[in-house]
């Protein structure tokens, strides 16, 4: 059964996802059964070439949460179940346009809002995204990307509201230094 969606010849991961590269993205999709009984499929857009080398970093990519329409879990697996999932993924699977897109999206304070999706982008580990931003931008040779990076690497201090402030960049500079060995290249900030 092919969705639609979902590449066929994709790697099925312990009966729930499945794991494909399409171009220059590497994709993740989980399938899971919400507390209240729906279809909960969440899809992690990542860099492929960087992606399998910094997986124990979280693998260089983002979490996209699909359409919020309730879909209830299937009884069965059948061409009612592909329609399901095409409605829940919504245009998730679309959600990064390509590498360029991906280090803008890293770059982001917030959540990005695309459609009836959203990339899931959580203010703490910001400084980790820039630094895989500033590896992307480089190896894509974006002078333009590189120095948005350096603009947001000198921001002021992430104040949380129950833990103490992040001070971007010496926190960017260790994050750095997490991916300059994964990678086995120098990441300077």
């Amino acid at each position: 059964m092919s969705t639609g969606i979902i590449p066929e010849g994709l790697e099925i991961l312990r009966r729930s996802g499945a794991k494909w590269v399409g171009g220059q993205l590497r994709y993740t999709v989980w399938i899971s059964k919400s507390t209240n009984g729906m279809l909960a499929p969440v899809v992690y857009v990542g860099d492929a070439k960087f992606g399998v080398a910094t997986e124990g970093l979280g693998g260089m990519s983002i979490r996209v949460v699909g359409a919020l329409e309730q879909v209830p879990w299937p009884d069965s697996i059948d061409d009612s179940f592909a329609e399901d999932l095409r409605r829940c993924l919504g245009d998730a699977i679309s959600f990064v346009v390509d590498r360029a897109d991906l280090c803008e999206l890293f770059q982001s304070r917030e959540d990005v809002h695309r459609g009836t999706s959203y990339a899931e982008l959580q203010l703490a580990n910001y400084p980790a995204r820039l630094v895989q931003s500033l590896i992307i931008a480089r190896d894509l040779g974006r002078a333009d990307l590189e120095a948005s990076v350096r603009i947001k690497l000198q921001e002021g201090p992430i104040q949380f509201k129950a833990a103490p402030t992040v001070d971007i960049y010496a926190s960017a500079k260790r994050w750095a230094r997490e991916f300059e060995r994964a990678l086995d290249i120098s990441i300077p900030i």
